[in-house]
Formats: structure tokens, sequence, C-alpha cells
């Protein structure tokens, strides 16, 4: 799951580059935010803490 998110983020990633190199502000703005939605939703399953005591990944999440 954590890969296929991060895959998916990725491509989000190239498309947002790929739009601003072009001028397509509008593309580009889309893509960087399903990029953000997919980085929130891989954060928020896989990772927990916070910026004081510093973040790690959740118990359990790494066996398979």
């Amino acid at each position: 799951d954590a890969v296929t998110l991060a895959q998916t983020a990725r491509s989000s990633a190239t498309d947002a580059a790929s739009a601003a190199a072009a001028g397509d502000a509008t593309k580009a703005m889309a893509s960087a935010g399903a990029m953000g939605g997919t980085c929130k939703g891989c954060h928020s399953a896989y990772r927990e803490g916070d910026a004081q005591t510093g973040y790690r990944l959740k118990a359990g999440t790494l066996t398979p």
C-alpha cells in the first residue's frame, strides 16, 4: 500500500513539474494538490507523533 501511494505521489509530482515547465499553472496546481492529498493520506495511515516529539512509523505498519 505504501509503495503504491509513493508511486502515485511521484506521478503527480512529475505531472506538476511538466505542467509548470509548459506554463500551465492550472494543471500544475491541480497535480500538486493531488500529490499533497496522496502524501497526507499516507502520512495519516503510517505515521504518528508531532513536531515536538518527532515522527515515527506507527507500530505494526511494517509487518506484512
